[in-house]
């Protein structure tokens, strides 16, 4: 399932519980060559334990409870049906008589069934099926899939145990692959192609592999295991009327092994196998487009994904249940024989085999990003769709009891031999993969997506040199998304099409929405965080099964790479409102020295900002000092530098102060720190506001806030000593609220290691705090926090306090540094990989990604973000619908670029 389900459990599925014939229940290698090696144990064991293992990590890293929070909704689907197969391979290690079922207890593998079938049930209550409903026609089908496996299971546990485990489901679960399945049953189109289904209604006709491979393992699957339905409750959630203002008709009645479900499997097939879906080498291509004033599907796209080269097999499968007609089987074998070729696997020598081969090279699977560490969060659960419908095709047949009394067909035990045999003569390749995919495994267990990386000493960095040169008159619009926004994918008046989705302009706003939600989708996968070779995900734990939110492998993934360009990583939908439909991220500035570190403020006036250099000194280390650099924007969009001369002592945070800038002034070792008020103006006079906590110096003031009320409210760490620019601190790492009304001064929160940047909530009744005690002056400690705390603000007897500490989010990558909210509540910080950003409710929904991370930065223009990162200053570009909150809080106005 996960490459866990899809290659250990297969293998055990293949080698522990089918009727393998005696001469070849020991099936070796074809040869002995290197690239042929099938790792250290072969035993199916040993392959249970893993898949076990595997499945396991998927859960324990990156399941929350309910869903898995770093994925998207069809793979969430799909993650699900895996969980349904694992019961599945749990049911029939028990029910079974082959080694796997001796090495393992069966109370333990009890437990492990009821487990995760509890998370199906959770996740039936999470899945987001409103986005789902209305986005395109192959993600629909993914659900009915998901649904009809947990019934498959359902039904295997009880004919074994006799219990009662998920009966009361059944009917529910019925329902919603019915209502999904509804979506797809009457969009067989003739008068375009011929026939098939096409991908998504808001782009231009593409007749794809994967939507009509679909469309025959669904609809076949549907005819064999839904168990009908009586409801004709249309919507796919209670909410949906209210969330979409829409209203749909009444669900038509579907009856269990309907005759129009096998009709379109039948249908669907044929039309597919006469309508030249493969290539020269006999791989499924991904599709075809329609030319203009055409009606047949005349314009192929000769890309390549391993998932279009096993969804069908599962279909295959179903077809020969229902039928009896043994073609069926025979393409499937021809389709697995294609795809194990086109890894290199039956090369003659080691050379030939490294050699790109269509599908993979040295026997390994690979798509075309593997290599290069493209992957779009989509394409890097491919392979582990492949290996769950190889596993599908190659369940035994039925030779005694049919799988549907009256309905299917039983096979000759001969013909059930013969199955067994072709499906055991692929577990060398099968357990070849499985040991690859295992080899990419991190300290944590967790997958990579390359599988072949470790056969040739790399790792799962991108390797731009083995990528293979993708087929002539290929379109990879998986990793290349944009090209959704180009002819020939766009509708401009082409038959079959609406701009609005299903439906055209019949459906409501939200049909729109979605429908341009979904090739926004698309479109951001190039800033999804597992592009860019952050190389182990949820999904590739998935596709290994042997594929953060939050965040350890994403984490770990960038520690172990350089990033090389600035993205926008999408952890969660609403994200993407954040950076609307065109963001962008570009370098505007750049030095040979750390000229940009902090104190970011943008003055509306000038349209410039202000900001701070790191610690500077001269080449023997003498003479610390701190630039204080003005950045303006011109009329054409260029940045020009200027240094801004004041005696601000190694200034650092800095904020708006009425027409000036309030900087926080760390100090020296002969000039004391505090809070300092420059005009923006030259010559940049300056006036100490306060230096001390009643006659003892402050440590060296890092960053400050205003209050609404006139408050002051700044953090003091020790960097300064730790810097060597300081003395002794007098103090500890605290934090304050000066009143320069009064001239009044209070700590407000200590027990921090260091104290960093802080801000306000929007409604000013939250303030966060980062504390960056990861970074002391001996360097980066892990194990120390990078850490942001949440206050409530609370007045008593006429004076403010911070309670209520509590975490709200630690920095995944480096430290929270810089702190500020839009007028939204979502909460910013300047970290080791970017800009991260949480909702309100401390989820982390996406990130701006950084090479080499960010400091601190500012909210300028609505829908503008200016980040400092020591040598070069970048400017992103997202929905004008974002604003700061603490220029507003202030009372700035800050117009929009056309105002």
């Amino acid at each position: 399932m996960l490459v866990h389900y899809s290659l250990p459990a297969l293998l055990s599925s293949i080698s522990g519980c089918i009727a393998v014939p005696a001469s070849s229940s020991n099936v070796q290698p074809s040869g002995t060559t290197p690239w042929q090696y099938g790792g250290p144990d072969r035993s199916s064991g040993y392959c249970f334990g893993e898949f076990q293992g595997t499945l396991a990590t998927m859960q324990d890293v990156f399941w929350n409870g309910t869903y898995w929070p770093t994925t998207i909704q069809w793979i969430g689907a799909f993650m699900d049906t895996l969980l349904g197969a694992s019961d599945r391979s749990f049911t029939n290690a028990l029910d079974c008589s082959g080694d796997v079922s001796d090495s393992v207890a069966t109370t333990p593998l009890t437990s492990e069934i009821e487990k995760y079938f509890s998370e199906i049930v959770a996740y039936y209550g999470d899945e987001d099926v409103i986005q789902i409903f209305d986005a395109a026609y192959d993600d629909a089908q993914w659900v009915v899939l998901e649904w009809l496996e947990a019934i498959k299971f359902i039904n295997q546990y009880d004919h074994y145990a006799q219990s009662s485990l998920g009966q009361a489901d059944i009917a529910r679960f019925a329902h919603r692959a019915h209502i999904f399945y509804n979506i797809v049953q009457d969009q067989f189109d003739t008068s375009l192609c011929g026939g098939g289904i096409t991908w998504n209604p808001a782009l231009a006709t593409y007749k794809n592999a994967i939507t009509n491979e679909l469309f025959l393992a669904s609809s076949i699957a549907m005819y064999l295991y839904y168990p009908g339905d009586s409801l004709n409750d249309p919507y796919p959630s209670p909410a949906y009327i209210n969330a979409t203002n829409t209203t749909l008709p009444a669900l038509p009645g579907l009856a269990a092994h309907a005759p129009l479900l096998l009709q379109n499997a039948v249908e669907e097939y044929q039309w597919f196998k006469t309508h030249n879906f493969t290539n020269a080498q006999g791989l499924v291509v991904d599709g075809f487009h329609i030319s203009d004033n055409q009606t047949t599907c005349d314009d192929r796209n000769e890309m390549v994904y391993t998932y279009n080269q096993g969804v069908l097999l599962s279909g295959l499968r179903g077809l020969w249940e229902a039928t009896g007609d043994t073609s069926y089987l025979d393409d499937g074998y021809a389709f697995i024989r294609t795809t194990i070729n086109a890894t290199g696997w039956n090369a003659h020598s080691p050379s030939v085999a490294s050699q790109w081969a269509g599908m993979g090279r040295n026997g390994i699977m690979e798509d075309y990003c593997d290599a290069p560490a493209n992957c779009s969060q989509d394409n890097q659960i491919f392979k582990g769709i492949y290996f769950h419908h190889l596993d599908l095709f190659c369940e035994a047949l039925q030779t005694s009891t049919p799988l549907v009394a009256g309905l299917t067909k039983l096979a000759s035990a001969e013909m059930a031999a013969s199955h067994a045999k072709n499906c055991a003569s692929y577990l060398p390749w099968i357990e070849h993969n499985a040991h690859a995919a295992l080899a990419t495994r991190n300290d944590s267990g967790v997958i990579g997506g390359w599988w072949g990386a470790s056969y040739v000493n790399k790792t799962q960095e991108p390797w731009p040199t083995w990528a293979p040169p993708k087929p002539r008159g290929s379109t990879d619009l998986w990793n290349e998304p944009w090209v959704l926004q180009q002819p020939p994918w766009t509708c401009q008046g082409r038959p079959g099409c609406y701009e609005g989705g299903r439906g055209g302009g019949g459906l409501s706003g939200n049909g729109k929405r979605m429908a341009s939600w979904f090739a926004q989708r698309r479109t951001a996968r190039k800033r999804d965080i597992n592009d860019q070779g952050l190389g182990r995900t949820v999904e590739t734990q998935a596709s290994g099964r042997i594929t953060y939110e939050e965040r350890a492998f994403a984490a770990e993934s960038l520690a172990k790479q350089e990033l090389k360009e600035a993205f926008f990583a999408v952890y969660d939908d609403s994200f993407l409102d954040i950076v609307g439909s065109k963001p962008e991220v570009e370098a505007v500035l750049s030095r040979q020295y750390k000229f940009a570190h902090e104190a970011p403020v943008y003055m509306p006036d000038q349209d410039a900002v202000y900001f701070t250099s790191n610690v500077l000194r001269e080449k023997d280390g003498s003479n610390p000092h701190i630039e204080i650099t003005k950045a303006s924007r011109q009329a054409d969009g260029t940045w020009n530098c200027e240094t801004a001369p004041t005696d601000v002592s190694m200034g650092n945070g800095a904020i708006n102060y009425q027409d000036k800038i309030l900087f926080c002034a760390q100090g020296t070792k002969t000039h004391p720190g505090g809070i300092v008020v420059m005009d923006a103006q030259a010559p940049y006079k300056t006036k100490t506001l306060v230096d001390s906590y009643h006659g003892r110096l402050f440590n060296s003031v890092n960053d400050v806030v205003t209050h609404t009320d006139g408050s002051i409210w700044f953090t003091d760490p020790t960097y300064g000593v730790e810097q060597d620019f300081r003395e002794k601190p007098q103090l500890p790492r605290q934090v304050y609220r000066f009143d320069p009304e009064t001239g009044h001064i209070r700590v407000v929160a200590d027990g921090f290691g260091r104290p960093n940047g802080l801000c306000f909530s929007p409604d000013e009744q939250t303030m966060y705090i980062t504390d960056t005690d990861a970074v002391h002056g001996d360097g980066v400690d892990p194990t120390r926090v990078g850490t942001v705390y949440a206050f409530d603000m609370m007045e008593r007897h006429g004076s403010h306090f911070l309670a209520n500490r509590r975490v709200f989010a630690m920095a995944d990558f480096g430290i929270p540094d810089g702190i500020k909210c839009d007028l939204e509540g979502n909460v910013y910080s300047g970290c080791g990989d970017g800009v991260n950003v949480w909702n309100a409710g401390g989820r982390l929904i996406g990130k701006v990604l950084i090479p080499g991370g960010v400091a601190n930065f500012c909210f300028m223009r609505p829908g503008e973000v200016l980040m400092l990162n020591e040598e070069r200053v970048w400017f992103a570009k997202i929905s004008e619908g974002v604003r700061g909150a603490l220029l507003h809080n202030l009372g700035i106005d800050v117009k929009t670029s056309s105002s």
